[in-house]
């Protein structure tokens, strides 16, 4: 508005209109000479938007590719872990068939023999040597009784293993689905966030 005051004063010295004419030549150049360079300057900024969609751009792949990482991995360390368990499931039924092969081949040792001689003191605190009468049981029976009582304690050993190992794969089951349970409480919030 300022400038059109100007040029409104100078009319008054103004007498030919090639003057006119050349004032405003002038002032076209001038707005011209501007207009190219706020077009060069919307084009750089342009350029520098191009440059910036470019790279959200390829983040955003980058991104989903190591989204599509860490699924595969997941999946992965799951397969793993069932692995692991399957493993630990092949190793105790193969440990307790060990045992139970153990156990059957202890059968066959050489067990001891009844009761053949017994120590004991008489009236005059003198040491005597007494054998007994009778045997009450076949030997047979004993046998059994000692392989019985034998496999007995055994299989009582392995119940109290199997017992502390039932244990510590309920703490494992339990500690798994805390784990899952936090696993699912981040992504859920991570979600939310989003």
């Amino acid at each position: 508005m300022k400038d059109f005051e100007v040029y409104f004063q100078q009319l008054s010295e103004i007498k030919e209109t090639w003057e006119i004419y050349q004032i405003f030549e002038g002032e076209r150049k001038k707005f011209l000479s501007e207009v190219q360079g706020y077009n060069a300057e919307i084009q750089a900024h342009q350029e520098i938007l191009k440059d910036y969609r470019r790279q959200i751009r390829e983040a955003k792949q980058e991104l989903e590719s190591i989204f599509a990482l860490k699924q595969k991995e997941e999946i992965e360390l799951e397969a793993l872990k069932e692995n692991k368990s399957k493993q630990k499931l092949k190793n105790i039924i193969k440990s307790l068939h060990q045992e139970r092969q153990k156990i059957k081949e202890k059968k066959h040792e050489f067990m001891p023999s009844v009761l053949k001689e017994v120590e004991v003191y008489d009236q005059n605190k003198q040491k005597q040597t007494l054998q007994p009468v009778h045997n009450i049981y076949s030997e047979d029976l004993y046998k059994k009784y000692r392989v019985n009582l034998k496999e007995s304690r055994e299989l009582k050993n392995k119940v109290m293993e199997l017992e502390l190992e039932n244990m510590q794969l309920k703490v494992e089951i339990r500690d798994f689905y805390t784990e899952m349970a936090l696993k699912e409480r981040m992504e859920f919030e991570s979600k939310e966030e989003k």
